[in-house]
């Protein structure tokens, strides 16, 4: 029983943000649907209370094993660079001429969105995908936001962009 926000509510935002670690709920709240909804809402397991201590661990223990199956053998990170700028997706940094450029994440998320589509033009509803996944509730646009600061860090001239582009009554693109 946290105060101020209930576990399923901040589960619900941690996957919303696109957080994929896993996350097992330890509850006093111990009926079905409570199990259901946080299994639903994407916990790796429920453990309710009260709990043996040598049990739990084998369950995070097992959670850790489940979330590392699967995942490819880490690679080079990619390195994107268009005019003077230089994206590592990697160590998660911008340059604009050699000098660092603080980004949100969301910032950053966008930009590789962009980036990875190789100049199509993505609508703001496929880069909400692409950055929350498809369970996202949020307005398309607020990707206007994101593109106007992006531009305002990016752009030479933030109001004639040469690489940010809107792309009218579709979306936006990255030309390199």
């Amino acid at each position: 029983m946290l105060p101020h926000v209930n576990g399923l509510e901040i589960l619900r935002l941690l996957r919303k943000e696109g957080r994929t670690m896993p996350i097992i709920m330890l509850s006093a709240r111990s009926t079905e649907i409570d199990k259901v909804m946080g299994l639903e809402l994407g916990a790796e397991d429920y453990v309710t209370k009260p709990f043996g201590l040598a049990e739990f661990l084998a369950r995070v223990r097992a959670a850790l094993r489940r979330a590392s199956m699967g995942k490819p053998e880490p690679t080079t990170p990619t390195v994107h660079r268009f005019g003077e700028i230089e994206i590592d997706e990697g160590t998660r940094e911008v340059r604009r001429g050699g000098a660092p450029v603080e980004l949100t994440a969301t910032e950053f998320d966008v930009l590789v969105a962009l980036v990875e589509a190789h100049g199509r033009v993505l609508s703001r509803e496929q880069i909400l995908d692409r950055i929350y996944g498809p369970n996202h509730h949020g307005t398309a646009r607020t990707i206007d936001n994101f593109l106007m600061q992006l531009r305002s860090k990016l752009e030479a001239d933030p109001q004639s962009p040469k690489h940010l582009l809107t792309v009218r009554g579709v979306g936006y693109r990255l030309v390199a």
